[in-house]
């Protein structure tokens, strides 16, 4: 029996140029939160908000997004990353590698929905984080 602990993939960690977040957050837990960027949350509460139900995790937005919602707009100005990780082991194990936002969109998205892959985190870098505009 696999044990799931419920802060798997729920973290946010910094570093000099890059924010990461764990794909489990919910919206609401990162508004909650204190070491979450201002600007971050401001973009939550005017854009993804309107999208999703506070209550949904990033993992989950980043599965259901479409192009013509605002979130869209929002990851693609931020210039987001995503880690994704596929369900079906190599030869080498599990394969997860970093993908731009546009490159999840066609390459991955319908496999994070068809559950053959899912999204570990997703990673900002803080230049694009203070350009990005509300």
């Amino acid at each position: 029996m696999q044990m799931n602990n419920s802060t798997d993939y729920k973290y946010m960690i910094q570093d000099m140029n890059r924010i990461y977040f764990g794909a489990n957050y919910t919206y609401a837990e990162m508004l909650e939160e204190d070491e979450i960027p201002m600007k971050f949350k401001t973009a939550i509460h005017r854009i993804f908000a309107k999208d999703i139900p506070l209550t949904a995790t990033l993992a989950e937005q980043l599965s259901l997004v479409e192009e013509t919602q605002m979130s869209y707009l929002a990851y693609h100005q931020l210039k987001i990353k995503i880690k994704v990780t596929s369900l079906h082991p190599t030869e080498k194990g599990y394969e997860s590698k970093y993908l731009t936002f546009d490159e999840f969109m066609e390459e991955e998205q319908s496999k994070v929905r068809a559950e053959e892959s899912f999204v570990e985190e997703i990673m900002i870098k803080k230049l694009h984080l203070m350009a990005f505009s509300l």
